[in-house]
């Protein structure tokens, strides 16, 4: 025994430098693993040498105005510039779509208009007019809002169409039912009837297979409700996709009657799943490139120069990326478009890879385009819908003792996991999070994150913000994030909302003061077809927190006129990371201007919403939007496959790809024509 001791007396040195020495290297492999994902890091953060997190990657530009070509000065009775350093101007130089400078007299922009070689044009078509930065919307679903606008409607508030009538909206089951049946009365037989805009809180709880079978029980009969976030269906419909309890029943969201049986509620992002292959009917191209088209001039009447799409790939990351860069890429569209991708989808398409998934987004970006803005951006889930009180709301939660859905599944270090690949990856995040439950847990992951891999100038933003707190709103400024708040929570919500919340939280949805004084960036935004896009209602909103009745609901989360501007224009470009290119009026942005009869900063507040929007301007091409105009891009025949496989193969902003296909063109070209489309079918 003593021998044996002795021994392993002398192997201790040995054994603890052996160990150390294991230590060690363990260490210093840790440490050149690091090192290596930092550089990693560094270069997708930095891969067309600036940063992504907030300029437009893929997309440089020119540093120095050609010394050659057109300039062309715009003069306005007044621009507000929403430059601090220069707020006001009347006359704006542009030259190939950015702007030059900015003057109070065409002689001070001499330095641009009389250079050798440049050809100068005074454009007074706005000289009686109010020049502003272009309209943003900051979150918008421009393909599934485009398609849900543009179906027949049956929404509690009357529904604007672009260059049209309004639409009235419905005020009770029983009228929704009758339009319905009247709509599927006019319908050939076995055509399916697709309808948007069932708003259950106002209309007194969800639609069920059996208020859907009142409708029409011999076709498919497909209910998509206001938020977006649910799906009703008959009993046909159940039939036809081949539900059953066994294998249903149980989802998160999917309902069920007292004897087991579905009752045709398919609630929140999981359940709405299942019903996907019939609203995926209405993505054949020539059908979606409609209502891209019908979303586009609504916009664009009400003013919006850029849409931002928050959740890319929620249909099919492949069919969307063809259907939007057919559609904004084509000179014609009036209009920009910022892409944010769903991060599951995005995981999902790459076969569940999230670091193929990570790299997919990084070389999307340098398929941008000045007016297809592939920018870095992710976008997570926390909780489910405001408008059909499915968000996740903390202590007292609501009246009626309901519970909200989770879309994020388990919070805290499991949700943090799910973003952290993206994060680390330089990725701006997105998080779709509405009730003040859901602000904590993503305040919560975020929190994680920084410690994890702490980043700067990260514009972390949280989508939607309805119900909120002032100890929210230190946290998140204290993490550095932003938020964006849909206002129409207010003026359409607040008093449908007070009967299952409170008054006093339902009447502080969507809190802008409280969070600009916390030191948040706040942008506004519709959610469309969650609201209309109409930015001057929202501006209004923000201002005044008026109601339908004119109540004002919680007046000390009022804000200026000038604060709401902000959150339309350099403050929305801002929350996207695109504050260096849009937003303002001002040297070396693009130049996209909105134009008003009047001045938002002189007129009473209540008549913001009655202000004319005159004509929108992008990259220096003027748009009047008094006048409806014509779609104008090449349309495909009708079908799926073909369609896209052609769209794949061709290029609408290249002619040069046009002439000299490459390989992977000639692919997609071939497998057009083996599904029986030999090109387009006509200009749409």
């Amino acid at each position: 025994m003593a021998i044996s001791m002795g021994k392993a007396s002398a192997q201790a040195p040995l054994v603890v430098a052996s160990a150390g020495a294991a230590l060690a290297s363990g260490y210093l492999l840790k440490k050149v693993w690091e090192m290596v994902q930092m550089y990693r890091t560094v270069r997708i953060v930095t891969c067309c040498g600036r940063n992504a997190d907030h300029c437009l990657c893929g997309y440089t530009g020119p540093c120095q105005a050609h010394e050659h070509g057109k300039v062309i000065v715009f003069v306005a009775k007044e621009i507000v510039t929403m430059d601090p350093t220069w707020p006001s101007a009347k006359v704006v130089a542009v030259q190939d779509g950015r702007i030059l400078g900015v003057g109070d007299q065409i002689a001070d922009l001499d330095a641009w208009t009389k250079r050798p070689g440049v050809t100068c044009e005074v454009d007074e078509t706005y000289k009686d007019c109010v020049i502003m930065p272009g309209f943003i919307e900051q979150h918008n679903h421009p393909l599934i809002g485009g398609t849900a606008l543009s179906l027949p409607c049956i929404s509690y508030k009357s529904m604007p169409t672009p260059f049209g009538q309004t639409l009235p909206g419905v005020k009770s089951r029983e009228e929704a039912i009758e339009r319905m049946s009247s709509i599927a009365s006019k319908l050939p037989a076995g055509e399916e009837l697709v309808v948007w805009g069932w708003d259950c809180v106002a209309m007194g709880g969800h639609l069920q297979a059996a208020d859907l079978d009142l409708v029409d029980n011999t076709r498919i009969v497909l209910v998509w409700d206001c938020s977006l976030h649910f799906a009703y269906s008959n009993s046909h419909t159940i039939k036809h996709l081949k539900l059953t309890p066994s294998k249903h029943g149980k989802m998160n969201g999917v309902g069920t009657n007292p004897d087991g049986s579905l009752n045709g509620q398919f609630l929140g992002v999981e359940a709405m799943g299942i019903v996907m292959p019939i609203f995926s009917k209405l993505m054949q191209p020539a059908r979606a490139l409609d209502s891209l088209h019908y979303i586009v001039e609504l916009g664009r009447e009400n003013g919006i120069t850029t849409m931002c799409e928050l959740m890319h790939g929620g249909i099919n990351i492949l069919l969307e990326s063809a259907l939007y860069r057919h559609f904004f890429n084509h000179p014609s569209t009036p209009m920009r478009c910022v892409v944010v991708c769903d991060g599951q989808k995005a995981v999902t398409s790459c076969l569940g890879s999230v670091r193929w998934a990570v790299s997919w987004l990084r070389n999307l970006q340098r398929g941008s385009t000045e007016k297809l803005i592939f920018n870095n951006g992710v976008k997570f889930f926390t909780d489910d819908a405001f408008l059909g009180l499915t968000m996740c709301l903390g202590f007292p939660g609501y009246s009626d003792g309901r519970k909200g859905i989770w879309n994020c599944g388990e919070r805290g270090a499991m949700y943090a996991a799910k973003m952290a690949p993206w994060w680390k990856a330089g990725c701006r995040i997105h998080v779709h999070s509405n009730g003040d439950a859901a602000q904590d847990a993503t305040a919560e992951a975020l929190s994680m994150l920084q410690r994890l891999w702490p980043r700067f100038d990260h514009r972390f933003c949280l989508e939607h913000y309805g119900v909120s707190a002032w100890h929210l709103h230190r946290k998140l400024s204290n993490l550095g994030a932003s938020v964006a708040v849909n206002s129409f929570y207010i003026y359409h919500r607040a008093q449908l909302n007070t009967p299952h919340m409170g008054k006093d939280r339902a009447h502080a949805a969507g809190r802008l003061k409280s969070a600009l004084d916390a030191g948040l960036p706040v942008a506004l935004h519709t959610d469309t077809p969650v609201a209309p896009p109409k930015p001057l209602q929202e501006i209004s909103t923000a201002v005044n927190r008026l109601s339908d009745d004119g109540e004002v609901l919680c007046p000390a989360e009022r804000v200026t006129v000038m604060q709401a501007l902000r959150m339309k224009t350099v403050d929305a470009a801002y929350v996207h990371g695109l504050d260096a290119l849009l937003g303002s009026v001002e040297a070396g942005k693009l130049a996209d201007f909105t134009v008003l009869d009047r001045n938002p900063l002189s007129v009473p507040t209540t008549e913001l919403p009655n202000l004319k929007v005159v004509a929108t301007v992008v990259g220096g091409n003027k748009y009047d939007a008094t006048v409806a105009r014509q779609a104008q891009f090449p349309k495909p025949p009708a079908g799926l496959l073909g369609p896209l496989f052609w769209m794949l193969s061709s290029s609408s902003s290249s002619a040069a790809a046009a002439e000299r296909p490459t390989m992977l063109a000639r692919f997609y070209r071939l497998l057009a024509r083996l599904k029986g489309c030999t090109g387009w079918a006509e200009t749409a």
